[in-house]
């Protein structure tokens, strides 16, 4: 087995060579989708050792190996591993392409940048490889890893470069004891120091059952990209961006990982920035009664999707963005979504039967009609695009009037972003406790029966008063996250704002005082940290993840924190259940202050005053805190101190 491991160093040194005068090729992940799995059993001839140095008293021990041949999202896995390692232990670790260094070789590796990886460990090859059926209710995603150590050297691999990445960054966070909570290093860069580091944990694999984990974090035009280094290093693969951001945006988030995900409501842009736009022409916009259709975009409330006129300018435009920014940018995601809340309106279309397919049609008073009509509007779009770019995901908003499921079929490359306007946090999506919550859950079933190509856009980051309050929803995403890989649904991107400091928060005007962004990843940590640990993986003791992040973020004051968190719950799911009962409602993401402190903060459960029991939690965790964990408990602090003024 030796000599093999000295033919895998060899190898590098070839590609070495071969690759001196030019850039090796990058490769380009398929996307995949499926069911959470983490699986530890080593393949035949692989052993697992009780410690491997990798720093030792501030000196390295170990250095990092990529293939000459690597992309360049290897490099920066390589760069990554050393920048964590000098972090933590003050060792700098050389990273090679020669295949020779000191102490423990370290080798970074997907089989395009070295081939040898899927000769000495096929099992695990073949099982990353494995994304399940399309359409199929078992999916994986495509970017999963495996480390493995095999005489005297680890291997950090995956069968795309994101999945390598995502190797390198589980490997930090299981031997270094790293978590990553926020954009700024200074507070969210969570390490104990430890000059001496040691790999103990180096024989398992793991994927998601997710092709696409992310958010959308920019709604307002913001680009934040050490938010998005810090959402990639917790193995998020995509970012929601707007068609706008531009070339630069895009391939920032390549270059780390992040998949660029188009969307906003944007569809009127697509048809007045089109090649093939005719300012004259009137068919693309809505009418009036009269059927007299609007002057321009900004007149229209949607626009006029029963046109084939409409169908044509946008797709043109669609090719052209693509064959302009595609290869440049690695595009895989284009939204074509609708704006936000209004209803088309066009004369007289809108009056008459619409035929869906050879004879079969759906009427004015049908409940799916415009839902009917903007699907097959969209499937046109859809096929139009892919005789250009197959490889392309069309993506668009199942949103207000396109929730319903429609007659129509669902054409490949048209996938549905599930948007949950209505959901209620307070219960599980399947136990609806009231109409609106109902309705969505009928419609999202009716959608699964549908396609399995589906996208959720939840709003677990946006609500009214997230900078003075932490809604603690973790099981209820940990119940939508087993809900979505059950069915083989492709991922989410839920709603929210990015840590960016400056950045005024504007969805409430109630709470007295001036907010930011960063409030807003200050106050809920840990559900944002939670959310990307049950995207990777829904299947996560949620108590025992609070529990390490308690002691790693909070030390001496982590008992009463915990505490902090588990009054949270108490009082959520204790308020949930009157809420519930006395306005028979969901509580809306945009719910006023008052609403959360009578109904979950001004109440008793089990002998317990919550809102007092809060306080006093926080003072204690204040008390025990050094200087650096005060800073990651004021918001909180704080906030309690003055959310009575919130609803006098």
């Amino acid at each position: 087995m030796k000599k093999i491991i000295s033919l895998i160093l060899c190898a590098i040194m070839v590609h070495s060579f071969l690759v001196s005068c030019g850039e090796g090729e990058r490769e380009t992940a398929e996307n995949g989708t499926e069911t959470a799995i983490s699986e530890t059993r080593a393949p035949e001839g692989v052993t697992e050792t009780a410690g491997n140095l990798i720093a030792e008293n501030g000196e390295a021990r170990a250095h990092i190996v990529i293939s000459g041949n690597a992309s360049e999202l290897e490099k920066y896995a390589a760069e990554e591993l050393a920048y964590h390692t000098a972090k933590v232990s003050g060792a700098q670790t050389e990273i090679v392409t020669s295949g020779k260094g000191d102490g423990l070789p370290i080798i970074i590796a997907t089989p395009h940048s070295l081939p040898e990886i899927a000769e000495l460990f096929p099992e695990d090859i073949a099982w990353l490889r494995e994304t399940g059926e399309e359409g199929s209710a078992e999916r994986y995603g495509d970017d999963g890893f495996a480390i493995r150590q095999l005489d005297g050297a680890i291997y950090i691999f995956g069968v795309t470069p994101r999945g390598a990445l995502n190797g390198v960054y589980d490997f930090i966070e299981e031997n270094m004891g790293v978590l990553w909570t926020r954009a700024d290093e200074e507070t969210g860069l969570i390490y104990d120091e430890m000059p001496t580091v040691t790999a103990e944990k180096v024989d398992y694999r793991e994927k998601s059952p997710f092709g696409l984990r992310g958010w959308t974090l920019a709604m307002e035009g913001t680009y934040a990209y050490e938010t998005e280094v810090m959402l990639s290093r917790n193995k998020m693969n995509a970012s929601m961006t707007r068609t706008t951001n531009g070339i630069d945006v895009w391939q920032n988030q390549n270059a780390i990982g992040i998949e660029p995900f188009i969307s906003n409501h944007n569809i009127k842009w697509w048809i007045t920035e089109s090649p093939s736009y005719d300012p004259d022409c009137r068919e693309y916009w809505s009418t009036d009664e009269n059927g007299n259709h609007a002057a321009s975009a900004a007149e229209s409330s949607q626009v006029n999707i029963w046109s084939d006129v409409t169908v044509e300018v946008v797709a043109d435009h669609v090719i052209a963005f693509l064959d302009e920014y595609k290869l440049q940018a690695d595009i895989d995601y284009v939204g074509i979504c609708l704006e936000d809340w209004e209803e088309p309106f066009v004369c007289p279309e809108q009056t008459a039967s619409y035929e869906y397919a050879p004879g079969q049609f759906v009427e004015p008073s049908d409940s799916d009609y415009l839902s009917t009509v903007f699907y097959s509007f969209m499937n046109k779009i859809a096929r139009r695009v892919a005789e250009k770019h197959s490889d392309v995901i069309i993506h668009t908003y199942a949103y207000t009037f396109t929730e319903k499921t429609p007659r129509c079929g669902i054409e490949d490359n048209l996938y549905i972003t599930f948007c949950t306007y209505f959901e209620d946090l307070c219960f599980p999506t399947d136990e609806p406790k009231n109409s609106f919550a109902e309705d969505l859950w009928d419609n999202l079933q009716g959608w699964s029966d549908k396609t399995k190509k589906m996208i959720f856009y939840n709003y677990y980051g946006c609500f009214s008063v997230s900078p003075v309050f932490e809604r603690p929803i973790w099981s209820r995403m940990q119940a939508d996250f087993r809900y979505y890989a059950e069915n083989g649904f492709h991922g989410m991107v839920p709603e929210g704002v990015s840590d960016l400091p400056g950045h005024t928060f504007r969805m409430t005007e109630t709470p007295e005082g001036e907010y930011f962004y960063t409030d807003v990843w200050e106050m809920n940590t840990l559900t944002f940290w939670l959310y990307s640990k049950l995207a990777w993986n829904p299947e996560e003791d949620i108590d025992a993840l609070i529990d390490y992040f308690c002691e790693k973020c909070y030390g001496d004051a982590a008992e009463p924190m915990r505490e902090y968190y588990r009054l949270l719950e108490l009082g959520w799911e204790e308020g949930a259940e009157y809420y519930g009962e006395q306005f028979n409602s969901l509580l809306k993401f945009y719910a006023e202050p008052w609403e959360y402190y009578y109904n979950f903060l001004d109440i008793e459960a089990d002998g317990v005053y919550i809102f007092d029991a809060l306080k006093e939690a926080l003072d204690k965790a204040w008390n025990a805190a050094d200087d650096t964990v005060k800073e990651r408990i004021r918001q909180a602090r704080e906030s309690y101190e003055n959310w009575e003024t919130f609803v006098q």
